[in-house]
């Protein structure tokens, strides 16, 4: 009833003057305190019927065009009864510190007490948030939409009643949102950490190379006995079949000088004119003894020498002789 009532007061002491002046034409302009009492009035009616939200709209906008202690006190009313505990307490703190007016100076005075009495009944309701934020330096936070001064994390800030929105970017780009819903009179904490960003995971080991391709085997080099019996066995054939050569061209020479031989000695007695010749037979005759005796030993050494000379199982050994008109020797295969 105290508050109808000053607000009817409000209304008074703003339409007063109004009364002491004749009615202006419809078409004249609204001067601005008869906007303010047209305002005051309005807002007056529709906080009595606890339209709170249509009440401070009209109330707000009078005391946007006449600051005083009465307009500020009943607009800070409508929004504590809104539920807009910070802006009321601070309307109702902006009250007591406006000047008095000369007129109604009473009516302003009695409003500033109220606000003051007001303001200290409501400030023990209002929640208290109390956000921290861990992990990063420099965060961003806004409150409902509105950003937040890092400077008011970790310490008690004042908020409305009911449900309250929170986001937090941290300055690497990662977002934390929370709800709060805010109780009066409590202190309603909410902490928030950024973990350290994961090491990337480290990559797989290398595969181990793979190891190299077995060396092909090389066959062991041929023993040096084996060497030494081909090399030997093939320097007697080749010794046999020069003595051969020289033993069967020797012999051929000495069968043609027998028979000339034949013709001109008898009993073992020749003509003076051939003693020449029958030397050469004689020395032919050696050169050819010889060089079929030193064929026959080189080729049986050599056939021996190949023959017992290591060898794989797969080669194959084969040794033929040949006798052409006028020489002697082997072919062989190892």
């Amino acid at each position: 009833m105290r508050a109808t009532g000053a607000f009817l007061v409000v209304v008074i002491a703003f339409a007063t003057p109004a009364q002491a002046q004749d009615v202006e034409p419809p078409e004249a302009a609204e001067t601005q305190d008869e906007q303010v009492r047209r305002l005051a009035s309005e807002g007056a009616a529709l906080y009595r019927d606890e339209a709170y939200a249509a009440a401070f709209e009209k109330l707000d906008a009078a005391y946007r065009l006449q600051r005083v202690p009465t307009l500020a006190r009943f607009s800070a009313s409508c929004l504590e009864k809104m539920g807009r505990w910070v802006e009321a307490a601070d309307r109702y703190l902006e009250a007591t510190r406006l000047p008095l007016p000369d007129e109604k100076r009473e009516v302003h005075e009695e409003a500033q007490g109220d606000a003051a009495e007001l303001r200290r009944l409501l400030l023990p309701r209002l929640p208290n948030l109390l956000l921290t934020v861990n992990g990063d330096p420099s965060p961003i936070v806004t409150l409902d939409g509105e950003p937040l001064a890092s400077a008011r994390l970790g310490t008690r800030v004042a908020v409305d009643p009911g449900l309250h929105h929170i986001e937090v970017k941290a300055s690497d780009g990662r977002v934390e949102k929370r709800e709060l819903t805010a109780v009066e009179g409590k202190v309603n904490t909410v902490e928030i950490t950024f973990e350290a960003p994961q090491a990337p995971e480290p990559s797989p080991p290398a595969p181990d190379p793979l190891p190299p391709a077995p060396a092909k085997p090389v066959d062991p080099p041929a023993d040096e006995g084996t060497h030494a019996f081909v090399v030997a066995g093939w320097a007697s054939l080749g010794l046999g079949a020069a003595g051969l050569v020289v033993g069967g061209v020797a012999g051929g020479v000495l069968l043609g000088l027998d028979g000339e031989l034949a013709e001109a000695c008898f009993e073992d007695r020749c003509l003076p004119e051939r003693e020449s010749d029958v030397g050469r037979y004689n020395t032919l005759r050696g050169v050819t003894t010889a060089g079929f005796v030193v064929g026959g030993v080189g080729l049986a050494t050599g056939l021996t020498l190949l023959l017992l000379a290591p060898h794989d199982a797969e080669s194959e050994v084969a040794v033929v002789p040949w006798i052409g008109p006028t020489s002697v020797g082997l072919r062989g295969r190892f």
